[in-house]
């Protein structure tokens, strides 16, 4: 049986080939696709173990996104493809004593796999894949106007930027060539949409956030997760594109995925968020909440 595999950083994969049991887990496979290098995948991260409504509106959103690609047939398919998926967390789980962070990738099945997969799976109009690896938390930091993350600004619209899917060698190349802790992407009206892996949240004077959304960026669970929360704590929930006026009247910004929580942002190029103390408690707050409320 093979073992997790435990360097940070580094996923190992598992294409679901039959379904896994206690006594065996699918082989870790080198299998490339004319679909991932193309991006005709579709995607979803989180940490495990999760409460089951997380993975639930995690897995949703991942069959919606493949249905929109149209390599998803039926609702058995999805029904079992779901099952298996559940089967592998819950066997990694017992064979690593830390949490793992998992990312489920769909694609199509096409020829590259016929003689991979067994007749029963090719049935399924797609191939799911499962990667882990261990969880690294984040933790704020003291003081987020000094210690936050540095980003840059950077002119590019992500393709299909509605859904999640595997074409984002680009996006990682451009974030690696710009030198910083991430990068926020700038679409042709001159507007802040998302970062290379999270969506953004512009926290404003008077409890109110601004954050994007479809259609300009993919509605991330994590920042919905905050609306839900915020707005039940008295602050204003706003979708809409960030302009940069907007960010220079900002208190602070956060970056957020469902693998990370929340991370402060202290700079965007050259402005600096001031950040007042009380806001950064408040971000302390969100940050348990949401772990206490996503993970068990």
């Amino acid at each position: 049986m093979r073992q997790p595999n435990d360097t940070a950083g580094r996923y190992t994969w598992f294409w679901l080939t039959e379904t896994p049991t206690q006594e065996w887990l699918p082989c870790q496979a080198e299998v490339t696709t004319p679909a991932l290098m193309l991006g005709l995948s579709v995607y979803s991260s989180l940490n495990w173990p999760a409460r089951f409504d997380w993975f639930e509106q995690h897995w949703q959103r991942l069959m919606h996104h493949a249905g929109y690609l149209g390599f998803l047939q039926g609702q058995g398919a999805q029904n079992k493809l779901r099952e298996q998926a559940l089967n592998v967390f819950n066997l990694i789980n017992q064979l690593s004593e830390k949490a793992q962070t998992l990312r489920l990738t769909c694609v199509p099945i096409i020829n590259a796999f016929s003689d991979y997969l067994s007749s029963d799976f090719q049935k399924n109009g797609m191939a799911l894949g499962i990667s882990f690896r261990p969880r690294v938390d984040t933790i704020l930091p003291q003081d987020f106007c000094h210690q936050g993350l540095h980003v840059k600004t950077l002119p590019y619209e992500r393709p299909m930027a509605f859904m999640k899917h595997g074409a984002i060698a680009p996006e990682l190349w451009q974030r690696r060539q710009a030198n910083s802790d991430d990068v926020i992407w700038v679409n042709a009206s001159a507007e802040l949409t998302e970062a290379s892996t999270a969506n953004i949240a512009l926290l404003l004077p008077n409890k109110t956030i601004i954050s994007p959304s479809a259609p300009v960026c993919l509605p991330g669970l994590t920042v919905s997760w905050l609306a839900d929360y915020a707005t039940n704590n008295h602050w204003q929930m706003r979708w809409q594109p960030v302009t940069p006026q907007m960010l220079w009247q900002g208190e602070g910004l956060l970056l957020s995925n469902a693998t990370c929580g929340f991370r402060a942002v202290s700079r965007v190029d050259d402005y600096a968020l001031p950040w007042p103390k009380d806001l950064q408690e408040t971000v302390r707050i969100w940050q348990q909440s949401f772990l206490n409320n996503t993970q068990t």
